[in-house]
């Protein structure tokens, strides 16, 4: 697991950031289903508590295409979470994949699919007091200088869902 993780840092850090820099190839069309995503965002968060509460407060996140654009970083910044994400198109799987990390937190895997004209990201690899859960991120109301996401709970691999303890409404930098 350590290894896997080792060889994933030094693509992220050495190869992807060459390979951003050639001149892209004919991409299948499934890469442009993150593109919503690449730029700078003003983000607006609603987080409930553990008392059931919601609390907004403001973030910032900035998106850029790596590996020639078969893969996409995210960058978060509040004042609650720092992290980044990583979603690349496997080409063989036909399907995104990638991996999660937000310091003092473990990796999460992910894997995503457009649907219906929204992103949704599959989390896993994540618990709270509850137990492990399957975190579903649905990317929704998509437009060129905005979108929302909202997030929803599995505790049984998938069959019931309930809503998650995050939502948001991300706002293009001007």
């Amino acid at each position: 697991m350590k290894l896997g993780l080792c060889r994933l840092l030094v693509f992220l850090l050495f190869v992807a950031p060459v390979m951003s820099q050639e001149k892209k190839a004919e991409l299948p069309p499934e890469v442009s289903q993150f593109a919503f995503v690449i730029g700078e965002w003003d983000v607006q968060i609603f987080w409930k508590n553990k008392d059931g509460e919601w609390v907004d407060y403001q973030a910032l996140w900035h998106c850029n295409w790596l590996a020639g654009g078969y893969m996409v970083h995210q960058d978060w910044d509040g004042p609650y979470l720092k992290g980044s994400e990583f979603r690349a198109w496997d080409v063989k799987k036909k399907k995104w994949l990638g991996h999660n990390f937000y310091a003092k937190q473990q990796w999460a895997n992910t894997e995503s699919q457009f649907v219906d004209g929204n992103m949704i990201v599959y989390i896993t690899g994540i618990s709270d007091d509850r137990g492990d859960f399957i975190n579903r991120e649905t990317y929704h109301n998509i437009a060129t200088n905005s979108f929302e996401m909202k997030s929803d709970r599995s505790y049984d691999d998938g069959k019931t869902w309930e809503e998650g303890r995050y939502r948001l409404k991300a706002t293009r930098k001007k």
